[in-house]
Order: structure tokens, then C-alpha cells, then sequence
């Protein structure tokens, strides 16, 4: 069901993009517009068809590994979006965090963090989750 939503999400993403590019709006700014409408539906299905691929991506799952769990899912965004552009500086941001509530042991837990550095002192961010939580 958790699955389904999400491609629902991203789907639902992916067309938002393609309306907007055919019907823009007055004072929409254009570099925008050619952002959203730059949105493929195909690469959303691959990019989670990869990070299906990983198994788990459960906070408490396998930080080793460099196929299953979320320690080969964490540097395989951490190495795509290095590869989308030489001008974004990627690192993780690490915080080890101590056993508490659904937290059963300590967690290496690490963010990818993703600068594009600019000519002014404007910033953009852009969130996302990469972790899942089996709560059934």
C-alpha cells in the first residue's frame, strides 16, 4: 500500500509537470516553468525501481553494505547526485543518534546534503526522506 502512494506521488508529480507546462501562468516565472516541465515520469519509475531495489531502506537496517539497506541507499543518492552536476558540492550530514523510542540501538544516521553555490545570498532547499519505518 506504502508503494503504491508513493508511486501515486511521484505519478501524480510527473503529471503536475506535464499540465503545467501546457497551460503557464501569467506571472509564473519561466525558469520554473522549464523546471516542472522538465519532469519525466520515466525517470521517476527508475529512480524508485532503484531505491526499491535496496530491500530496506529502514533506519535500523544494514549501514554496510553497498547493495541492500539503507547504507547502500544513502551513497547511491549521495554518488547520483554528484554525477547530475559537476557545480553541486554532495556530502552527508552525520549525527549519531543514541537508542530512544523506535530507535532500538545506535544509529549512524546521515543526510545527503547537496549545495549548488550561487552568485547571491539567496538559498532554495529541497527536502526529501530516503528512510522507511515499518510501523504495521
Amino acid at each position: 500500500m506504502r508503494n503504491r502512494l508513493l508511486v501515486g506521488g511521484l505519478l501524480a508529480l510527473a503529471l503536475t509537470g506535464a499540465l503545467g507546462a501546457q497551460a503557464p501562468k501569467p506571472d509564473a516565472d519561466p525558469r520554473i516553468e522549464k523546471i516542472v516541465a522538465a519532469v519525466s515520469e520515466e525517470r521517476l519509475k527508475e529512480l524508485l525501481t532503484k531505491l526499491v531495489s535496496f530491500g530496506t531502506r529502514n533506519t535500523l537496517s544494514d549501514q554496510e553494505s553497498t547493495t541492500r539497506g539503507i547504507g547502500a541507499a544513502r551513497n547511491w543518492i549521495l554518488e547520483e547526485m554528484r554525477r547530475s552536476s559537476e557545480k553541486l558540492r554532495v556530502n552527508f550530514d552525520t549525527h549519531l543518534i543514541p537508542p530512544q523510542g523506535r530507535i532500538t540501538k545506535q544509529v549512524d544516521l546521515r543526510n545527503v546534503i547537496a549545495i549548488l553555490p550561487g552568485r547571491s545570498p539567496r538559498r532554495i532547499y529541497i527536502s526529501g526522506h530516503y528512510d522507511s519505518v515499518n510501523i504495521g
